[in-house]
């Protein structure tokens, strides 16, 4: 081991590690952090393809496994969630690789918004206050686990909230005003071909129109 390069060493303790099935992903997401990749994984793009695009590769292997037990779900259309924040775990919150990659990978596993609230209180009991890439990161997977409860096709965040739904979804009288009346903020509703709700959304930077876009979803499921 002496003889080795730190990163062949790390490299070698990665494969250790993750020796089952799925172990593939995890050894080259482990060696892409190793070698260093620039924005790819930087504090731009890191929450997005750890958080989400691992989210989406635990969802898949899931139900592999569950088709070749025989206990093939009925499959869930995965809403597509744009989100034009910074989300990711900074090395000044969590500086441990081995650790920030066992968090990413919990996130990535999560199926229910509970269990990123539970997250987010062992972090903050483990951590400290959550930074603010941290909590946009949270709030991005809670998003999109929202999203699929409301079956939604879309969900865009910015100055506006706008959730799309498929061609074939409909509302009901009822619905609308339910949803209206458990809404923060007033909602717009277009009837058209395809619904589409919109809400303006309060807040001073990206992560906290994040937050109450959040808050926005969770008051309609």
């Amino acid at each position: 081991w002496k003889s080795l390069k730190k990163h062949a060493v790390r490299r070698l303790r990665a494969i250790e590690e993750f020796a089952d099935l799925g172990s593939g992903f995890n050894i080259s997401m482990r060696d892409m952090e190793i070698r260093g990749t620039g924005n790819l994984l930087g504090a731009q793009q890191h929450g997005h393809i750890a958080a989400v695009g691992f989210e989406l590769y635990c969802r898949l292997l899931d139900e592999a496994i569950a088709q070749v037990h025989g206990n093939e779900a009925e499959p869930v259309a995965e809403p597509e969630v744009q989100v034009a924040v910074s989300a990711y775990i900074p090395e000044a919150y969590i500086s441990d690789e081995d650790l920030k990659m066992q968090f990413y990978q919990r996130l990535g596993e999560c199926r229910q918004t509970v269990e990123v609230l539970a997250m987010e209180e062992e972090m903050t009991d483990r951590f400290g206050q959550l930074p603010a890439p941290v909590s946009a990161l949270l709030d991005k997977i809670t998003v999109r686990l929202l999203a699929r409860q409301l079956r939604a096709h879309t969900v865009r965040t910015g100055r506006m909230l706008a959730v799309t739904f498929p061609k074939d979804r409909t509302l009901t009288r009822k619905q609308v005003e339910d949803w209206v009346a458990a809404a923060p903020v007033p909602l717009h509703f277009s009837l058209g071909e395809q619904l589409l709700i919109e809400a303006e959304l309060d807040g001073q930077s990206p992560g906290e129109r994040l937050a109450n876009a959040r808050k926005v979803l969770q008051s309609l499921v």
